[in-house]
């Protein structure tokens, strides 16, 4: 099955290339500069990172290489389980009352 991690690895790396592209339209546009949407995109991304970064350094071991980014990845993981049911409904929220 390696040939399945480096796919992945492959749609990690473009994940978060293609979320950070909508991200620099946020920041330079002085008129769309939304906190909420910033913010989801800055997740997401960082999501799609964490992701790649493990997909490289576990590939094919389990070899404890780093146990800080292990516990850093851990806490980023229950947290990510998290925000992406609570971020959106908030995003949205905000965009109905306008």
């Amino acid at each position: 099955m390696p040939a399945v991690n480096h796919v992945f690895t492959v749609f990690s790396l473009f994940a978060f290339t293609s979320v950070s592209v909508p991200l620099t339209w946020h920041l330079t546009e002085a008129s769309s500069w939304n906190a909420g949407t910033c913010l989801f995109i800055f997740w997401t991304g960082l999501s799609s990172l964490v992701w790649f970064v493990n997909s490289i350094v576990w590939d094919g071991n389990v070899v404890n290489w780093a146990p800080v980014w292990c516990d850093i990845c851990e806490f980023h993981s229950l947290s990510l389980n998290l925000s992406f049911f609570s971020v959106p409904s908030g995003v949205f929220g905000q965009r109905v009352e306008i």
